[in-house]
C-alpha cells in the first residue's frame, strides 16, 4: 500500500488567448507510507531521463529515513471550467514520472489555454496523479489538487464576466436545468451593466447605462466592480455559490490598498447591484402564464410543445416578448417583415424552404431523404450549437468571443465594461423581439413538419412525409427542436446584435478565431471573406464584408444546417438583430 499526493502552485498563469503566453504550474508529488510494489524495470533506482520537466529542473527532495527505488506514475494537468474533475475537463499535459517512497518530487508544467474553448479570465487547473496498477492507495482524496486561475491580461471585468459564463455552464451540468436565452440574456444584461455603473462612478472616464452614482471617497473601484458582480451572480444563481466565492476570495486577495478603502467598494458595488435587480423586479421575467396556441391558427400549421422526452410539455419563454426591454423602445418597432415561406402565402417558398432543412440539416440519409450537407456545413452546425445547457450557451458563446476580441485589441477596462453591457443589453433586447414573434406566429419546427402529418395535405408534392428523418442536432442535445417555435431564431439574433455591436466598437478590419466546446480540437478563423456558397443563398441580408458579420452569420445559419430552423427564420432574425444592436450601440457610443 501507499500514499500518492499531489499538490498544485501556479508560478505564472498564461495570458489571454489573443497573446497565447504559456503558464507555468508546479506540481509536487509525494509517494508515503511504503513499502511499494515496483516491476522490475524501475528497480535501479535512478532517476528516468523522461521525467525532467519542461524546464529541465526536476527536484527530489528525499524524506528522513528510507528511500525506496522508486515507482512510475502518471501525471497530468487539466483544464477545468469548475473545478471538478470530469470527462468535459481538457487534459493539457500528461507525463510518466518515478516517484521514490518517502520523498517529494517537484515538476513544473508548461500550459497554454489558446488552444482551448474556455472563458480564459477565470477558469480551473486540475493537477491528478494515478496510482500505478496494483498498487493500493490508501488515501485517494489527495490524488488531485485544483487551483483557480485568472488569465494573465485580463481585468475586473473579463474575469468575472468569465466566472459567469462558468457559472451558467455549471448550472447546466450534473442533471441542473441550465440557463437558457431568455434569463440568460436578461442575466448578463444585469451582471454587465451593474459592473459599468459602478466603474462609471469613479469619474467621468464612461458613462453609465442607469445608476449615475459618485462612489465613496477613498473607496477602491476594483473592490467596487467585483462586489457588484458577486451581488448579481450570488443572488441570481444561488445554486452556483462555490465558483462564485472561489472567484471572490481569487479576486479579493489579488486587490491593492487599504482594508477600508477595499471594503467600502465591496459594500458601494453590492448596493449598486441591488439596485440594479430592484430595477428589474417588474420587468415581467416572471410571467409563467401557461402556453395556449391560438384558435385561429392553420390547422396542423401551429406549434406545439413536444409530447415525449426531455421536454415534453415545456413552451419556454411564452410570455419573454412581454419583457420590458433594456433600450429600444419595445419589439414592435424591430419586427421583421412577417413570415412568408407559409403554406397558406408562398407555397413554393414554404416547400423549398423546409426541403432545404431536410436535405442539409438531417442526421442521415433515409429511404426518403438523401443529405446532402458538405463537411464544412456540418462542423458550422455543431461549432454554433451551444443548446445544450452544460455551455456557456449561445449568448455566452457570443460573450466569450468578444471577449478575446477585446484581449487581442489591448482594450481598456473602461472600454470593456461598455463593450460588454452594449453586447449584453443588445442580445438581450434582440431575445424579447424573437421571442415576440415566435409565439405571434407559432412556426411549428421542420421536424415537426418533416415527420408530420401536415405534408401529406399541404398541397405540394415535394414536401413527403419521412417519419424516419432526424435533425442533426439531435445527436448532441437529445431532442429533434429546442422547446419553442421556429420563427424566429434566438440564436440568428444574437448573431445580428454581435455583428452590428462588435462592428460598431471596432470596425471592419479585425481578424479573429474561435474555438468551440461542441468540437473540440476545431478552430475556425473569421476575416470577413464568405466562401460563395457556403452559407447559402443571403441575398435578404445586406452582407457588411468584415469578420463580425461573417461569424453571426455562420451562427445564424448554422441552423438551418442543425435541422432546427428554417432559412427566413435565421436571415429575417439576424436583420432583426442588427437593428436592435445598432440602436443599443448608438446609446452606448453616441
Amino acid at each position: 500500500m501507499a500514499d500518492f499526493s499531489i499538490d498544485l502552485d501556479i508560478l505564472r498563469a498564461a495570458s489571454i488567448k489573443a497573446s497565447g503566453g504559456s503558464g507555468l504550474a508546479q506540481l509536487r508529488l509525494r509517494a508515503s507510507d511504503g513499502p511499494l510494489s515496483c516491476s522490475e524495470d524501475c528497480q535501479s533506482g535512478q532517476d528516468d531521463d523522461d521525467d525532467d520537466d519542461d524546464d529541465g529542473d526536476d527536484d527530489y527532495s528525499p524524506a528522513a529515513g528510507n528511500a525506496a527505488s522508486g515507482q512510475l506514475v502518471w501525471v497530468s494537468l487539466y483544464l477545468s471550467t469548475d473545478g471538478r474533475f470530469g470527462t468535459d475537463d481538457s487534459l493539457l499535459v500528461r507525463r510518466q514520472v518515478k516517484l521514490k517512497a518517502n520523498s517529494d518530487k517537484v515538476l513544473k508544467f508548461k500550459f497554454a489555454t489558446a488552444d482551448q474553448a474556455v472563458a480564459d479570465g477565470s477558469y480551473y487547473l486540475i493537477a491528478r496523479v494515478e496510482s500505478p496498477t496494483g498498487v493500493v492507495d490508501v488515501n485517494p482524496a489527495n490524488n488531485q489538487s485544483v487551483e483557480l486561475v485568472n488569465g494573465r491580461g485580463s481585468d475586473v471585468i473579463l474575469t468575472w464576466i468569465s466566472c459567469a459564463l462558468n457559472a451558467i455552464q455549471s448550472a447546466g451540468s450534473y442533471g441542473k436545468p441550465g440557463v437558457p436565452p431568455t434569463t440568460g440574456t436578461r442575466l448578463m444584461a444585469m451582471l454587465s451593466t451593474a459592473m459599468l455603473d459602478a466603474v462609471a462612478a469613479f469619474g467621468n472616464t464612461v458613462n453609465p447605462y442607469r445608476f449615475d452614482l459618485m462612489a465613496p471617497s477613498g473607496a477602491s473601484r476594483q473592490a467596487a466592480v467585483v462586489g457588484a458582480a458577486q451581488r448579481i451572480l450570488a443572488l441570481e444563481l444561488p445554486g452556483e455559490s462555490d465558483i462564485i466565492q472561489a472567484q471572490l476570495s481569487k479576486s479579493l486577495a489579488e486587490l491593492n490598498g487599504s482594508n477600508q478603502g477595499i471594503q467600502a467598494g465591496l459594500a458601494f458595488g453590492a448596493g449598486l447591484a441591488d439596485q440594479v435587480r430592484a430595477s428589474r423586479a417588474s420587468d415581467g421575467y416572471n410571467n409563467n402564464t401557461p402556453y395556449t396556441p391560438p384558435a385561429n391558427g392553420l390547422p396542423g400549421y401551429v406549434w406545439m410543445p413536444a409530447t415525449s422526452g426531455p421536454t415534453a410539455g415545456v413552451a419556454l419563454g411564452a410570455n419573454w416578448g412581454s419583457v420590458t426591454p433594456w433600450v429600444i423602445s419595445g419589439p414592435d418597432a424591430y419586427q421583421s417583415n412577417g413570415l412568408q415561406s407559409r403554406p397558406d402565402v408562398d407555397l413554393d417558398a414554404y416547400a423549398t424552404q423546409l426541403n432545404e432543412v431536410r436535405q442539409l440539416g438531417g442526421l442521415a440519409s433515409t429511404a426518403v431523404t438523401s443529405i446532402q450537407r458538405t463537411a464544412d456545413q456540418t462542423e458550422i452546425a455543431y461549432f454554433w450549437a451551444y443548446d445544450r445547457p452544460d455551455t456557456f450557451r449561445p449568448y455566452g458563446q457570443l460573450i466569450d468571443i468578444a471577449m478575446d476580441v477585446a484581449a487581442q485589441k489591448n482594450s481598456s477596462l473602461e472600454t470593456n465594461a461598455r463593450l460588454i453591457s452594449c453586447l449584453s443589453i443588445a442580445m438581450a433586447d434582440a431575445v424579447i423581439c424573437a421571442w415576440k414573434e415566435k409565439y405571434s406566429n407559432v412556426q411549428p419546427r421542420p421536424a415537426d413538419l418533416l415527420t408530420g402529418a401536415f405534408s401529406d395535405t399541404d398541397g405540394v408534392a415535394s414536401t413527403v412525409r419521412d417519419s424516419q428523418w432526424q435533425s442533426l442536432l439531435s445527436s448532441i442535445n437529445g431532442v429533434q427542436s429546442p422547446p419553442f417555435p421556429d420563427f424566429l431564431s434566438g440564436h440568428s439574433v444574437m448573431g445580428g446584435a454581435f455583428a452590428s455591436v462588435m462592428t460598431q466598437f471596432f470596425g471592419d478590419n479585425v481578424v479573429f478565431s474561435a474555438r468551440s466546446v461542441e468540437v473540440p480540437g476545431v478552430e475556425r478563423s473569421f476575416d470577413g471573406r464568405i466562401a460563395p456558397g457556403s452559407l447559402g443563398d443571403l441575398s435578404t441580408v445586406a452582407v457588411r464584408p468584415n469578420s463580425f458579420y461573417e461569424a453571426g452569420l455562420e451562427d445564424a445559419v448554422s441552423r438551418v444546417y442543425g435541422g432546427v430552423h428554417i432559412r427566413e427564420a435565421c436571415l429575417d432574425s439576424f436583420n432583426v438583430g442588427l437593428k436592435v444592436g445598432d440602436a443599443v450601440a448608438r446609446t452606448f457610443l453616441g
